[in-house]
């Protein structure tokens, strides 16, 4: 808005103040003539139920929870929120005129507003205004008023009470968190947090970890939401936001440094959670942690550390800005023989500068299940995956990862996956998939940007774009891992080398199985690219890509319909390609390879290699020549086709009639 027009308008206002006998202050008689309106009104109430009742109109009918005088309460009510709601807006116009920058000021606002009246408190980014009648409004810094809210009586502070009572902490009989302030006091018990007389923190050794303790969260919970505390203007908890400032807690806990994780805020000084963290099925809103201390695990939880840990039925809606040279993820940042993260969600922004981002937890060590839990917004960091940043190679135990999916924007540097970034040797990915875009320089892929286990029944449709080992479920494969029933729909766009519609690299001497696996997405990079898997060069392992097939379009110097092996123990067997090919060096399946039973297009691929060249005619009617049994020596490196035993795999196609995998078998 023009500065002419808001003074145009402040002069308005300040004449209606003149007619109705106000001042710039906040207008005692407007706010008398308001409250004269309450009384006529009320009045005006009694005299028509006292006629409705002279003409025969039941109590229950005037009085009833629909009756007339419910409504008429309504009423009452929506006009005085409206008349609160002119009175702040106008004196929002009026101080905004003031100013040279055309922004709203908490300062400036309570000169215009009686102070008897309203209380304005200053969040940085808005500002709240409490009126006498408790209700709670919400103002940008343009003069618009966001919300309104009205203080919850009903909102108990219990830990404390119940900490000092040893019934509670039982599966029957759960600590209870039913306010802000219950979960303030909550990460202060972990952490060991006291706050002094001066307003400053102090980390003590009296700590409770709450082991085999379980702990639910009662109601849904919301940093910027006055209903969500018992007093949010209390200020005996510190200075939680390190500004060097003590003030009222909402402000505490959404502007500064904002939430203290509970658990792993400051590893010298912090303790960890160990219990059972029951969300109910519960969201917890605008959480706000802005840090630049690389030592501290980062999110609702910072550090959980038990084999029985677990932290379930939680959504969390917020913002994590940080420098976590450690771990950074909105549920927890680091786990330590944590036993179930399940049923979570997460939904807002993480950047971290640093260290491993996760949108769910950022580093679990193993045993540790993470099931059912998404990812919404924006994830970014160095080592980033949507639900997990990287595992660790702590033994054979296992880190699973079942049904969940990602839908968060990913940036990030190395091992970056929509699911996981880095899964090591050990992380078995299940039933998962990604739809949100990823954008990183190596080991990049639609899942898992590195992994050693397996990946089942995954798929991915976001789009792609890296340098170097990228795949669409997968960028880089390590330690004989098995990838199988997935499929990729994002395009990939890289300006390197090593890239696959499923696998962009594998790297060891384990044997890589990729089996029932097809690419639709367009690939584009520089070399060793091909439409399933890019490059397989190791020369001691027998790598297998079986019953898989691509259809998308693969662009690069040296490229392959199916994959750009690079030794003659690469198996390929039962595949087949009619994606296009545009390059320097192209092979319809394979450069080098024991290949059988692999098929491409007529013109898209290469004289010299094994597999067969047909017309889009005959490779319509080859599922059941792709559904032959087949069975490998590793040792003698050879491959045997049944002739007569079907697999049971392939199924000819319904909508593009080439032969399809079928992937619930």
């Amino acid at each position: 808005m023009e500065k002419e027009t808001i003074v145009e308008m402040s002069s308005t206002y300040q004449k209606k103040q003149e007619r109705t006998g106000t001042n710039a202050r906040g207008s005692n008689v407007h706010h008398q003539n308001i409250k004269q309106a309450g009384i006529t009104l009320v009045a005006l109430v009694v005299t028509i139920i006292a006629m409705l009742i002279l003409a025969g109109v039941t109590i229950s009918l005037a009085l009833g929870n629909n009756g007339i005088l419910s409504r008429t309460i309504d009423a009452s009510l929506r006009t005085k929120e409206s008349q609160e709601k002119e009175i702040i807006h106008m004196a929002a116009l009026a101080a905004i005129s003031k100013n040279k920058e055309i922004k709203l000021t908490a300062t400036e606002l309570q000169e215009e507003l009686n102070e008897e009246e309203a209380v304005v408190y200053d969040l940085d980014t808005e500002l709240k205004v409490k009126m006498k009648s408790n209700r709670i409004y919400t103002v940008d810094l343009d003069g618009n008023i966001k919300d309104m809210s009205q203080k919850n009586e009903n909102m108990k502070k219990t830990l404390t009470t119940q900490l000092a009572d040893s019934t509670y902490g039982t599966e029957e009989n759960q600590y209870q968190i039913t306010c802000i302030e219950d979960l303030v006091d909550f990460s202060y018990k972990v952490n060991g947090i006291v706050a002094k007389e001066d307003g400053s923190l102090e980390y003590t050794s009296d700590r409770n970890s709450f082991a085999s303790k379980y702990v639910v969260l009662i109601n849904n919970l919301d940093f910027k939401s006055a209903e969500s505390y018992e007093n949010f203007e209390r200020t005996d908890y510190g200075d939680i936001n390190g500004n060097g400032e003590v003030e009222i807690l909402l402000k505490e806990l959404t502007t500064g440094k904002g939430w203290i994780p509970i658990g792993g805020y400051g590893q010298n000084g912090a303790g960890a959670f160990s219990g059972t963290f029951n969300g109910n099925n519960k969201i917890i809103s605008e959480l706000y942690i802005k840090n630049s201390d690389y030592t501290s695990n980062i999110g609702l939880f910072g550090t959980a550390s038990n084999t029985a840990t677990t932290i379930e039925k939680l959504g969390v809606r917020g913002n994590i800005y940080c420098n976590s040279q450690l771990a950074a993820g909105i549920i927890c940042g680091s786990s330590y023989g944590t036993k179930r993260i399940n049923d979570c969600f997460f939904e807002g922004i993480i950047e971290n500068q640093s260290g491993t981002t996760g949108g769910i937890i950022a580093h679990p060590s193993r045993p540790c299940i993470i099931n059912n839990c998404y990812t919404k917004g924006k994830i970014e960091g160095k080592t980033v995956g949507g639900i997990i940043g990287s595992g660790d190679n702590s033994g054979a135990l296992l880190l699973t990862i079942d049904n969940c999916y990602n839908e968060a924007e990913i940036i990030g540097t190395s091992a970056v996956g929509g699911i996981i970034g880095n899964g090591l040797s050990n992380a078995e990915i299940n039933n998962c998939y990604n739809k949100g875009t990823i954008t990183g320089v190596s080991q990049i892929g639609g899942i898992a940007g590195q992994n050693g286990k397996k990946i089942e029944n995954c798929y991915n449709t976001g789009n792609i774009f890296a340098n170097n080992d990228i795949g669409g479920i997968i960028g880089k494969c390590i330690g004989g891992q098995k990838i199988a029933k997935c499929y990729n729909l994002g395009n990939i766009t890289a300006s390197g080398s090593k890239i696959g519609g499923i696998v962009g690299y594998n790297h060891t001497n384990a044997n890589n199985v990729i089996e029932k696996c097809f690419n639709k997405g367009d690939i584009t990079g520089v070399s060793y690219i091909g439409g399933v898997a890019g490059w397989i060069g190791q020369t001691g392992a027998a790598n297998s890509i079986f019953n898989c097939y691509n259809t998308g379009k693969v662009t690069g110097n040296a490229i392959a319909g199916v994959v750009y092996g690079n030794n003659d123990k690469v198996m390929v067997v039962s595949c087949y390609n009619i994606g296009e090919l545009e390059g320097k060096t192209k092979y319809g399946v394979t450069y080098k390879g024991n290949v059988e039973n692999c098929y491409y297009l007529t013109n898209r691929g290469n004289s010299n290699e094994k597999a067969m060249e047909v017309t889009s005619e005959e490779l319509m009617s080859y599922a059941p020549i792709l559904d032959k049994a087949f069975e490998i020596d590793n040792e003698n490196n050879t491959i045997t086709i049944d002739e007569e035993t079907k697999q049971g795999v392939w199924t000819s196609g319904e909508e593009e009639k080439y032969p399809q995998i079928i992937m619930n078998n």
